[in-house]
């Protein structure tokens, strides 16, 4: 999706304001999309497993050394707390907040396949625009501006409601 945006019609401006104002709003939720998903995987790489593993690693270690401490059920334990304070910590462990990132996250894949069809639909647009066609509300952009909007209301609905809930701050 992201290299597909990179090229034209999507990197060129639009020939009819209603067409590139549709343009650009396709364009700035998936920036918000791509935005939210790459925090996600931030935090959770970043700020939750990555400490977590190093932790795991040097009580490997120290268990490695220590014949007492080095059991098979000493592994065990260390490795379901490491499992636990990692659940804990993205917070996969409250249900409402799993529900709202599982709706989020199905969201952002299926614009992904939606916007190879908004690229279509941007030519053809293009196309009839320059044939003389001004009136786009009888062809499939008219179609397109309505999934557009529910995706975006859809998004920003679950985003907004993930942050007034507590589960979610995103800025």
């Amino acid at each position: 999706m992201w290299s597909e945006h990179k090229c034209p019609p999507w990197s060129v401006t639009a020939p009819h304001a209603e067409l590139d104002r549709w343009r650009l709003r396709v364009i700035m939720l998936r920036t918000k999309m791509l935005w939210f998903v790459q925090h996600v995987l931030a935090f959770v790489t970043g700020d939750v497993l990555e400490p977590r593993w190093r932790a795991l690693e040097k009580k490997l270690d120290k268990a490695a050394k220590d014949v007492e401490r080095g059991t098979v059920d000493q592994l065990l334990e260390d490795h379901l707390d490491f499992l636990n304070s990692c659940m804990s910590a993205c917070m996969l462990t409250i249900p409402k907040f799993v529900k709202h990132y599982s709706h989020l996250l199905h969201t952002c894949i299926r614009y992904a396949a939606y916007t190879s069809k908004c690229t279509r639909s941007l030519e053809q647009g293009a196309i009839a625009i320059a044939s003389g066609d001004t009136d786009l509300t009888t062809s499939p952009m008219d179609r397109r501006w309505e999934m557009f909007m529910k995706f975006e209301i859809n998004f920003n609905h679950t985003l907004k409601a993930s942050s007034l809930s507590g589960t979610l701050r995103l800025t």
